[in-house]
């Protein structure tokens, strides 16, 4: 607004507060409060000059920032006809491009590790957290172990991260896997053994047969 002065004011200083009020979602306010001095200038031709400093300068600038954060948790749930003699599945996560990884891992590039037992068959790799929308990619792959029988599915699985501002503060994170919403690794298991089929030929007198000819059937 406009502060009016009179003569009466020539030659005084008066000083105010600015201060911000008020707040909005995922935006941080200047909590700080300005000052503001305004000397009163008789100019002695019928006018005055009013003069603002604002904190000491010729202006003020109040400054906002606005941050919004979301976060997801990927994982991999395996499937498989028998364990045979397995005991656990791994899994690796790993980023494409830097992607953001969970707050566990040791580095934004490190991949991380889980392990899946017969009692947990999800492996979770942890909260990821995002402050900039975008799309995030990552791959998920199974570890041969190498466990006799186990056909192992070592194709690495493309998982892809779709983070989007709800301009509230808020981030929503939509994970696909393969182009699904889920990804289930699944392993087959399968025993083999092998036997050696056999007949003995018992005769009293060959006679003039030379051989004997047998044939095995399944």
């Amino acid at each position: 607004g406009t502060a009016h002065y009179t003569l009466a004011d020539a030659g005084k200083t008066y000083v105010y507060t600015v201060s911000e009020t008020g707040t909005g979602a995922g935006v941080t306010n200047d909590n700080g409060t300005h000052t503001v001095t305004v000397k009163v200038v008789d100019n002695h031709d019928g006018t005055m000059t009013a003069t603002p400093k604002y904190d000491g300068g010729e202006s003020l600038t109040i400054t906002n920032t606005y941050a919004a954060a979301g976060d997801v948790v990927l994982e991999a749930t395996k499937e498989i006809n028998s364990w045979g003699k397995a005991e656990s599945f791994t899994f690796t996560l790993a980023p494409v491009d830097n992607a953001p990884m969970p707050e566990s891992s040791d580095a934004t590039t490190s991949a991380v590790v889980k392990t899946v037992t017969q009692d947990e068959l999800t492996a979770k790799f942890g909260t990821i957290k995002y402050s900039a929308e975008g799309e995030y990619k990552y791959t998920i792959t199974e570890t041969d172990d190498g466990v006799a029988g186990i056909t192992y599915d070592t194709t690495p699985h493309e998982v892809v991260v779709t983070v989007t501002d709800n301009h509230d503060g808020s981030m929503t994170a939509a994970a696909t896997y393969d182009g699904e919403s889920s990804l289930t690794i699944t392993n087959t298991y399968a025993a083999e053994g092998k036997v050696e089929l056999e007949a003995t030929k018992s005769i009293n007198e060959w006679g003039e047969a030379k051989s004997f000819t047998f044939t095995l059937a399944p």
